[in-house]
């Protein structure tokens, strides 16, 4: 019938006469119109071709998991058959993993968008489990339990009971762990953490028991708790407790198993001793143990041992601070990359770079490496730098001949170096004279007393730069963290002394106690917020917080001024002492207020204001300080500073006027507080140093240098040999040309 002319051009077509006969049937008739019949034609067509394509998309997609063929099935994807599955080029591995698993082929649509979504399901875990892992790797990596501990809060651990205080265990453990890292071996690394855990309390618990027992001086219970298993390889006679007290009080309750092995370790001269009674030891007596005293080849070798860690150590920082340096240049590069103002070359070279550094970690040989002609090379050096380590006039005036930009390099990548960072008494003696030297050359281009503390002072950031270290730290940590705990420990706490500051916030907690507008504008100025009474009286409430915090903290600084270190205390009585000198007209007074500059504002309010940058407070990483705690701690440290300088509020400060009584009385003990800590013993005393000390070495002094910071030293001296010799007589002209 439809191939009759009545229906030409209407596009018939034999093999879709079923989806014809469909769309008549869902027609209104019969009868059917000419127009009815045409329209179900065109129906039918379009359904058929779309079964088709259908068909032919599903076909490609049993193909391309049959073939395994990830491509393929990605192309068949992205038909509108399967418009909004979502599936993800990076997936394709996953979404033939999960059809393979399905009853098929053939595979029908809802099976296939199933598949993606499994697919992607299982892609997004796997890479959810790739980074937990990786987090817990680089805490591993860095020590850090904070991140550690964070990494452990996911679900992946949510049947494993982690404990906070244990973190350090669980890192050691990780640490120990062969192989790449999954979620079973950590799993299994936790479980270890706590088993260490509770050995090492197990040993705590026993230890307490001994020192308890060496701390009352009771024998019976010392030998009794000597007798657990745990110190089974310890051995010990009745008859020397004494002794085994005397070596072991000054430990106190901090006694560890190993301090216990190495004290127990006096038998023979508890043994001999003992021949005299256990009176005072007579000269007969002592005569017997001289030869402990002589130099002999165990000495050696212990000093051998030192001089090696020391080149470790020293070497280990200088090539840290090569791969931190070289890392930074690698970070510029790579942004460069990225805004196309590099070559990428330029950063494969810079990579490259950065390998090989890290390649040749290692302490390199040097000059010791050298044919046998270079020898004579090698003792002029020694001599050359062994003359910059004893001669401070020579590397004062060569640091004050350095461009700004370089001389914080030339100080951290010579200096330091050429001082094997203080690592020993005699090289800490040798940097104080060295930066003394600084001083005084530094102090001849100033006009004022006040000059040093308004300026940014060479030899003062050399000398804050050697006291940031592990003793100053230390030190900070005892005189600063009373103080610092006492604020960031009570929520009670509020220090806001700006006006505008304390307006909002009354204004805020008006609004949020009724729930509605207070009618009164929100930006005002100072002199508007300082005219409502319950702004005065909220400043009021924190000038009296503030005065007690204030005369606390200076009260028990000016009786801690032993803890500050030597070397910086040094530094401030020979700078006190050339201010006197070089300024003979400037009050005693002026010179102390010199002095507090470097002691409290460069050394110590640092650290007040940001503690936990100094390690002063330890703070997880995703806890840290709050803003309301760095505000409370900026404004202490601020009426700190004013007091310490005897600078009074007035102007925009005007509200903390009633604290100028404060500042005042607070200055006095400031300044007696700096006197005090400026005031030690002489460095020769303190170092024991003096001109035969180095005769009684065993061994030669060693400097750990490689021979590029050699040449560089080198050409340093050469460039301004004339600024830093005493006239054409003077012996490093000598050096410097052998």
């Amino acid at each position: 019938a439809l191939a009759d002319t009545l229906f030409a051009g209407a596009g018939v077509q034999a093999d879709n006469a079923s989806f014809y006969i469909n769309a008549l049937s869902n027609m209104d008739g019969p009868p059917y119109t000419q127009d009815q019949i045409r329209a179900a034609i065109e129906k039918g067509n379009s359904v058929a071709a779309q079964e088709r394509h259908d068909s032919a998309v599903l076909t490609s997609v049993c193909d391309a998991v049959s073939g395994k063929d990830g491509a393929k099935l990605l192309a068949a994807l992205d038909d509108s058959l399967f418009a909004g599955v979502g599936s993800q080029a990076e997936n394709a591995s996953c979404y033939l993993g999960a059809l393979a698993k399905m009853d098929g082929p053939p595979y029908t649509q809802d099976q296939i968008r199933a598949a993606v979504e499994e697919g992607n399901r299982a892609a997004a875990h796997d890479t959810h489990v790739a980074q937990v892992l990786s987090d817990v790797g680089d805490a591993v990596s860095g020590k850090d339990g904070a991140k550690l501990l964070a990494a452990l809060a996911d679900d992946l651990f949510a049947g494993v009971i982690v404990q906070e205080d244990l973190a350090s265990y669980y890192l050691a453990a990780l640490a120990k762990m062969d192989g790449e890292l999954t979620v079973p071996l950590v799993i299994d690394a936790l479980a270890q953490g706590c088993k260490d855990a509770d050995n090492h309390r197990i040993v705590c618990k026993r230890m307490r028991v001994v020192a308890e027992a060496v701390k009352e001086k009771d024998g019976a219970a010392f030998m009794a708790a000597l007798e657990d298993p745990l110190f089974s390889d310890i051995h010990v006679k009745e008859d020397n407790v004494s002794f085994y007290f005397t070596a072991l009080e000054k430990y106190g309750m901090d006694l560890t198993l190993e301090d216990l092995r190495a004290a127990c370790d006096i038998d023979f001269m508890a043994e001999n001793s003992a021949e005299d009674g256990g009176k005072q030891a007579q000269i007969s007596s002592l005569q017997k143990f001289l030869h402990l005293l002589e130099a002999n080849e165990r000495d050696y070798e212990e000093e051998k041992e030192i001089q090696r860690i020391k080149q470790s150590v020293v070497s280990t920082i200088r090539h840290q601070q090569e791969l931190e340096e070289n890392l930074n240049i690698m970070d510029i590069k790579i942004g460069l990359l990225v805004k196309n103002r590099l070559d990428l070359d330029d950063v494969v070279h810079q990579q490259t770079k950065l390998k090989k550094k890290n390649a040749l970690g290692g302490p390199s040989k040097g000059l010791k490496s050298l044919s046998k002609e270079s020898r004579a090379k090698l003792e002029g050096y020694q001599h050359l730098f062994y003359s910059l380590q004893t001669n401070p006039s020579y590397l004062a005036r060569l640091i004050f001949q350095m461009p700004g930009g370089r001389t914080t390099r030339f100080i951290e990548n010579v200096i330091f170096t050429l001082f094997n960072y203080a690592s020993n008494q005699r090289e800490e003696y040798l940097l104080m004279n060295l930066f003394e030297s600084a001083l005084k050359l530094e102090l001849k281009t100033m006009d004022s007393v006040e000059d040093i503390a308004k300026g940014n002072a060479t030899v003062i950031k050399m000398v804050i730069t050697f006291n940031r270290g592990a003793r100053g730290v230390s030190s900070l940590k005892e005189l600063i963290l009373p103080l610092v705990n006492r604020i960031i420990n009570d929520d009670n706490v509020r220090i806001n002394v700006n006006p505008v500051d304390v307006y909002k916030t009354w204004i805020n907690q008006k609004e949020s106690e009724t729930g509605q507008s207070c009618g009164m504008p929100y930006d005002v100025s100072t002199e508007q917020a300082l005219s409502h009474p319950e702004v005065m009286e909220r400043i009021m409430k924190t000038v009296d917080t503030l005065r007690d915090i204030t005369e606390t903290f200076v009260t028990n600084l000016t009786e801690s001024f032993a803890k500050i270190p030597y070397g910086i205390r040094y530094f401030s009585m020979r700078m006190r002492q050339a201010l006197s000198e070089q300024f003979p007209g400037s009050t005693k007074a002026d010179i102390l207020k010199v002095v507090g500059n470097l002691l409290y504002y460069r050394f110590m309010n640092p650290a007040v204001v940001a503690p936990d940058a100094f390690d002063i407070v330890e703070l997880s990483l995703d806890k840290g300080l709050t803003n309301e705690q760095r505000r409370n701690l900026g404004s202490l440290a601020k009426v700190l500073h004013h007091a310490s300088a005897n600078k009074l509020f007035d102007g925009e400060n005007s509200a903390l006027s009633p604290l100028n009584q404060v500042i005042e009385q607070a200055h006095q003990k400031f300044l007696n507080f700096f006197e005090k800590a400026s005031t030690t013993e002489d460095a020769e005393s303190h170092y024991n140093q003096d001109k035969y000390a180095e005769v009684t070495q065993l061994a030669r002094p060693v400097v750990y240098i490689s021979v590029k910071e050699i040449c560089n030293t080198h050409k340093l001296l050469l460039e301004h040999e004339d600024s830093i010799t005493d006239g054409q007589d003077d012996v490093l002209h000598r050096l410097l040309k052998d």
